[in-house]
This record gives structure tokens, sequence and C-alpha cells, in this order.
């Protein structure tokens, strides 16, 4: 059974004949009167297959489901692979119905019915001769939102200074406002030059058909994070508890917590109470521990959270590179990172640069030494030719 909105079914008003000699019936949609009322007057839009079996002696929908989606049960619109050359981008869901009914059984009233749900009747159906009308053509309406050429920009940055870059050639001139809304234009490198820290967003502009349009889009940090705020400084031990259960993300109260002691300080302590001496912490065994906890955990780890993990790894290591505990360290003139780049601290699979997992770490490991200012340092071990 086909059902159709009957004055404007496109090709279904031109192929009834062949239908019908190949065994369809077409109907005309219903509204469902439990949903919208008796004779109401609604058109149909959606495109959906449902599908049951059958039994002689039982209403029941047996082995039902049913698609919605924006498919036209066209060859480019449902069965052909979208790519460069041809088919469309489709979204659609398929539904697994339990309980329902063909028809509605006596003194059974709560049973749901295909019919309460869908725009579907079995009384009429068009035969050939009637008169169905294609309808006419989409309307084609004016553009509502231009899309940016880019869809975003990397934060780059190194001793020469910071730039913004695109991610993708693109044949428009674009430029790029500051926070004072001086324009700067894009070089031919797909590159703008910043001063300031790093934006969450930022205004792009550039020229479509002779007219100038502007669209906010995101940056991503040297983190890969999306439009990311200013991430808060931490300690060692807070470093290391961002990465102990990885690759669950950080405890929500984790962050929260070094976000208010960083801008509040630590709590007060209650009335009555004294405050005791800390115990003695030494710089060597509290960075030692953290290299060998980073070690063990990065050892255990399978392939598929690598290029996960050294993005946690580095996002939480430049946190920390203004740890007390790294400050006093380097007074030793000493590289406390020189033991990762070690093939036992490492995976298998990432033990040496001759792959890409390999290439990612030491990246890594290189941009962590310039953030910590110990890359020049003396090594606590010999680093691999």
């Amino acid at each position: 059974d086909i059902f159709v909105n009957d004055t404007a079914c496109q090709a279904v008003a031109h192929c009834l004949p062949g239908l019908a000699d190949n065994g369809f019936s077409v109907r005309s949609a219903q509204a469902p009167e439990r949903l919208f009322g008796k004779d109401s007057q609604r058109f149909l839009h959606a495109k959906f297959i449902f599908s049951a079996n059958r039994r002689a002696g039982s209403s029941t929908c047996n082995n039902a489901w049913l698609y919605m989606g924006s498919g036209n049960l066209t060859g480019p619109g449902f069965s052909r692979k979208a790519s460069k050359n041809g088919g469309n981008f489709e979204a659609g869901v398929v539904f697994a119905p339990e309980g329902l009914h063909w028809v509605r059984e006596k003194g059974k009233a709560t049973d749901p019915v295909v019919t309460d749900l869908l725009p579907l009747q079995w009384d009429t159906e068009f035969s050939v001769g009637q008169d169905l009308k294609a309808g006419s053509e989409m309307e084609q309406r004016d553009v509502q939102y231009l899309a940016a050429p880019v869809a975003w920009l990397h934060w780059c940055e190194d001793a020469s200074g910071a730039w913004l870059q695109t991610p993708e050639d693109t044949k428009y001139a674009l430029a790029v406002l500051d926070d004072t809304g001086a324009a700067h234009r894009v070089d031919d490198f797909g590159r703008v030059f910043w001063s300031g820290p790093c934006p969450r967003e930022v205004t792009l502009m550039w020229s479509h058909e002779g007219t100038d349009h502007r669209a906010i889009i995101p940056v991503l940090d040297e983190s890969g994070r999306i439009a990311g705020a200013a991430l808060p400084k931490l300690g060692l031990d807070e470093a290391w508890w961002q990465l102990v259960n990885f690759p669950l993300p950080p405890d929500e109260e984790d962050i929260v917590g070094q976000e208010r002691e960083a801008t509040l300080g630590p709590d007060p302590l209650p009335p009555g109470k004294v405050a005791h001496a800390p115990s003695a912490t030494y710089p060597i065994r509290q960075m030692m521990e953290l290299i060998e906890n980073i070690a063990d955990k990065q050892t255990h780890l399978s392939m598929l959270d690598w290029t996960a993990w050294c993005t946690r790894l580095e996002q939480c290591l430049l946190q920390a590179a203004e740890s007390q505990v790294l400050k006093a360290f380097v007074r030793f003139q000493l590289n406390p990172i020189s033991p990762l780049w070690h093939a036992p601290f490492r995976p298998t699979f990432a033990e040496n640069r001759n792959s890409a997992p390999g290439l990612r770490y030491e990246a890594v490991l290189q941009r962590v030494e310039h953030a910590w200012g110990v890359g020049s340092l003396d090594e606590l071990g010999v680093k691999d030719a």
C-alpha cells in the first residue's frame, strides 16, 4: 500500500496504472483521528516505511518496524550511496515498535493501533482513471544563512609569535576582526597573526557574489578544544588526577575544586581548628612519582586511545607549567621529561619515531619541554638516537 497526499503526489500521479499492474494499492493518507480529531485537514509530507507481518485470526502486528526520515524513497535519495558524484545525504531513524495491532479488537480500547499513530486508512483506494495531482515544483526559497568558507581556525604558537590558521585552502579572500574591530587579512598561507591570548571565537569576513559577509566561527586551541575557556593552572598532583581515570573524563568535582581554589584560595578553617604544618615534601620525589605514574599508565594503553591520551597528557602537563614543585625541581638543572623518551616508558606501538604514534608522542614531549623550560637541561637518562 502506498499512502500519498492526493493533491501533490508527484510521480505517483502518473504511475497509477503501472503500480496497479504490479500489485500496489494507492491510498489517500488520513490524519489519525486520535491525534488530530475527526475530519482534520492535514497534508502528508513525511516519508516513511512501515512493515509488519499479519496472521489470519490475529490483529497483532508481528515483527513490526518503521523507518522515518528525509529520504524521498527514490534512487538518489534512498538507495544510492552519497558521494561527490551523486546520491543525497539523508537522515532517518528506524523504530521497532511492540504491541501494535492492525485493527482495534472489541474490549481492547487501550491497545495501540497503527491507524492511531500513522496516516493510514484501509477503507478506500484510488483506481486507474481517478484524478491524482502531481503538485507544484518545490518552492525556491531565499538563502537564510550563508556558511563561512571555513568552519573554524586553529590556534598556533611558537617562539616567533602566535597566529590563527585556516584548516584548508579556500578560494575566498578572508579577514579576521581583532578585539578592537580592526580587520586583518589572512595571508596566502592561510594565516593571520594574532596579538594577545587565544580567543574562543572570532569574526570572519569574506565576499561572495559582490556581497560582504560576516560569521562568528570557533577557534581550536593547542589542545584541540573547540572554543575552549582558559584552563586553570595545576600543581603536579592535580595534573595526575586529571590523567588517572583516562580514558574517562576528569571528575567534575576535581575540576570545580581546582577552579575554585585558583580564584578564591583554599577553604578557610572552621572555627576552633588549628592549622598543622604540612608534612615534608621533596620536589624530586614528587616529580619522579608523576613520571613513573605516567609511564605505568601509558604503557598499558591501546593504540585506539593513543591520540586522545597524547592530547590529554599534553594539556595536563602544560597546565602544570607554573607548578611550584616544577620550579623547585628545575633548580637542579635536570630535565624531568627525559625518562619519558625511553622505550621502556612507552607502549610498544610508540617506542620510537618510526611510527605515527611515536612521532605524535615525541612532538608532545617536545612541546611540554619547551613550555616547562627544561629542554636544554641535563637529562636523567640517554635519549634514543
